[in-house]
């Protein structure tokens, strides 16, 4: 008997990871108003071959959704791409860190942080950017174009060179600003004074 449980709780706790959002999650308030916006690093160079994928997504804003979609194929490193859910508590967990990344990095621009939503509604997505603070361009994927890409579950954070090369991903949760500071310095040759 013993046998036949050990897979079956090891089952269940892989499917209950961050694969999908949870539609009991009660909303969060907003804690501060956002000033985020669409100001990426575009490449206007057509001898940039990106390794993103060709997926265009609409930018998250204060507002909501924007009209205009931008492609992840023309974002321009350095670059940390992460993906995210209000629902999924690692991704909360680890905000923090991309908070701190940001605050870090904004005046001297030596690399872009660049954030997508996937599987919340605008109201979620927003409810969290506000909470956590994240004022660094936001994209939102609602309808999953991105799952075949990045696959299904979240967070994961890509790191992208200059030449759009992407470096390194990180698949799960990064947990502390060392370990941060350490995947930046390593696969994008940068590093941050903090």
């Amino acid at each position: 008997m013993k046998k036949v449980f050990v897979p079956l709780i090891v089952s269940t706790l892989l499917i209950s990871a961050c694969g999908a959002p949870s539609t009991n999650q009660p909303a969060t308030a907003s804690a501060t108003p956002l000033t985020t916006n669409c100001d990426f690093r575009v490449s206007t160079s057509q001898s940039q071959q990106s390794q993103l994928p060709d997926v265009s997504l609409p930018c998250l804003t204060s507002s909501g959704y924007s009209k205009d979609q931008t492609s992840l194929a023309t974002l321009k490193g350095p670059m940390v791409l992460n993906l995210w859910g209000s629902w999924c508590p690692p991704c909360r967990e680890e905000m923090p860190l991309f908070r701190e990344l940001y605050l870090a990095t904004r005046q001297t621009k030596q690399l872009s942080i660049v954030g997508i939503d996937v599987e919340d509604t605008p109201k979620d997505a927003l409810d969290f950017m506000a909470a956590q603070g994240m004022d660094w361009p936001q994209l939102a994927d609602s309808g999953q174009k991105t799952r075949a890409d990045f696959g299904m579950g979240v967070p994961v954070t890509w790191f992208v060179d200059a030449q759009g090369r992407v470096t390194y991903r990180q698949v799960g949760q990064i947990h502390s600003w060392a370990q941060m500071l350490g995947l930046i310095q390593m696969h994008l040759g940068i590093k941050i004074d903090s």
